[in-house]
């Protein structure tokens, strides 16, 4: 199992999202980790939804599989859950 912590922020001047991507396994020892930036953001939220997209393809491309996701989007609580995407267990 590997625990994926995700975020997104908002630059709300200049429309920018930077999300950051960091992936454990059991022992804590990281596995991947990115970041990058996202023009066109309108809100926060969509800075988040932009990460947990960009998440789940960094985590397909490292061919991982049984991840817990985090994420701390306002209005959320952190929690560890195990998810499943077209079929595939990541």
């Amino acid at each position: 199992m590997f625990k994926v912590n995700f975020d997104g922020a908002w630059n709300s001047e200049h429309n920018l999202g930077s999300i950051g991507i960091v992936i454990r396994d059991w022992k804590s020892n990281i596995m991947g980790a990115m970041h990058s930036q996202v023009e066109d953001v309108a809100t926060a939220a969509t800075a988040e939804a932009h990460a947990a997209v960009k998440m789940l393809h960094f985590a397909k491309d490292l061919g991982l599989h049984g991840i817990a996701l985090e994420g701390d989007a306002q209005g959320d609580k952190p929690t560890w859950q195990p998810i499943r995407l077209l079929g595939e267990q990541f």
